[in-house]
C-alpha cells in the first residue's frame, strides 16, 4: 500500500529537500527579474505604509545602536579589529527589524494580508534572527577585508538565509549554508537581481514618493524569488 500515512507527523523544517539538495536545478533559476518586479509592485498596493513603518523602526534603532558602539568603541569603530567586532554586534542588533520587513514581503508574496501584528509571529526567533545578522556580517566582512572578491560572493550567496530562518524555522547556520548551496549554482542570476533591486532602491531615494514605493517593491521581489526557489511555504508559520 504506497498510500501516505495521514496521521503522520510533518517533517521536520530542516529535513526538507530544496531542489538545490537533491541535485536539481533550482526552481528559481528561470526567473524573469521585469516579471517579478511586475509582480512584486502590484502585491506592494496597499501594504506600503507597513513596510515604511518597520523601515522607520529601523532607521531609529541604527541611529541609536550606531551611538552606543561609538561611545563604547571611540574614534576607531571603522578601523581594523574594531570594525570586526562592532559591525556584527550592529547587524545582530538590527537584522530582528530587518526580519519584520522581510516577514511582511513573505506574506504579500503568499498574497496573505500583512500588519504590523504579523511582526510578533518571530518572536520565538528573535536569538536566531540576531544570531544570523551576527554571523552573516562578520563573514561577508572577513571576505571583503581578505580579497573584496569573497565578500561580494558571500553578500549575494546568504540572500535567502533570513526568510529561511523566518519561514522555515532553520537555525542560523543551517540556513546560511542552504542559502548558499542553492544560490551557488546560478549565482551570477542572483546577483543581477541583487544589483537591480539595488538600483530600484537608488532610484526610489531621489523622493519620498519613490521610496515609498521602493521598499516594499524590492524586499516584496525577494520575497517572491525566494518562495519560488524552495517551494509555495508549506512550512509557513504566517
Amino acid at each position: 500500500m504506497t498510500d501516505s500515512n495521514p496521521y503522520a507527523p510533518p517533517p521536520r523544517a530542516d529535513s526538507v529537500a530544496t531542489p538545490a539538495q537533491r541535485g536539481e536545478a533550482p526552481r528559481g533559476e528561470d526567473f524573469s527579474i521585469v516579471a517579478v518586479l511586475g509582480e512584486a509592485w502590484a502585491l506592494a498596493a496597499g501594504s506600503k505604509r507597513y513596510f515604511v513603518a518597520v523601515y522607520v523602526l529601523l532607521l531609529v534603532a541604527l541611529a541609536f545602536v550606531q551611538s552606543v558602539t561609538g561611545l563604547l568603541s571611540g574614534s576607531d569603530i571603522d578601523a581594523g579589529w574594531s570594525m570586526l567586532l562592532w559591525q556584527p554586534i550592529l547587524a545582530a542588533a538590527l537584522y530582528p527589524f530587518i526580519g519584520g520587513v522581510m516577514r511582511l514581503a513573505l506574506r504579500r508574496a503568499a498574497n496573505q494580508p500583512v500588519g504590523l501584528e504579523h511582526l510578533l509571529d518571530d518572536a520565538p526567533q528573535l536569538g536566531q534572527i540576531a544570531l544570523l545578522g551576527a554571523l552573516v556580517s562578520l563573514a561577508t566582512l572577513i571576505g571583503f577585508t581578505l580579497f573584496v572578491l569573497p565578500g561580494i560572493y558571500l553578500s549575494v550567496a546568504f540572500m535567502f538565509a533570513l526568510p529561511l530562518v523566518l519561514e522555515r524555522r532553520l537555525d542560523a547556520v543551517a540556513a546560511m549554508r542552504l542559502s548558499l548551496e542553492t544560490v551557488h549554482r546560478h549565482w551570477f542570476r542572483y546577483a543581477a537581481l541583487l544589483f537591480v533591486l539595488g538600483f530600484v532602491l537608488a532610484l526610489g531615494a531621489f523622493t519620498v514618493i519613490g521610496l515609498i514605493w521602493a521598499l516594499p517593491v524590492t524586499a516584496i521581489a525577494l520575497a517572491l524569488v525566494y518562495r519560488q526557489v524552495f517551494g509555495p511555504g508549506e512550512l509557513s508559520h504566517a
